[in-house]
């Protein structure tokens, strides 16, 4: 619940423009200071491409622990936001 929580926030907060997608040989040098992207630290900020991946892994996590806890509800609703995700891996599917 804690990542899901962490997750939406800053997926709400998130700011990025397609051509931002490639750091430029400035942001390549000081990545630690490039966006307010940068909340996974210490890492380098996060893609658009990476934070739905996260996303996905997510629910598909809360949903599989919901399933052996014997929460079924919450399971099935983790799993039908799961598959509403856009770019959706074949193995979440």
């Amino acid at each position: 619940r804690n990542a899901l929580t962490l997750i939406t926030y800053y997926k709400n907060a998130f700011e990025m423009t397609e051509d931002d997608e490639l750091p430029t040989e400035r942001e390549k040098e000081n990545w630690r200071n490039v966006k307010d992207n940068n909340f996974c630290n210490p890492s380098r900020p996060i893609s658009k491409n990476s934070l739905n991946n996260m996303l996905c892994a997510i629910y598909a996590a809360y949903s599989y622990v919901s399933l052996r806890l014997g929460d079924y509800v919450s399971a099935l609703e983790m799993a039908q936001e799961l598959l509403k995700a856009e770019k959706l891996s074949d193995a979440h599917r």
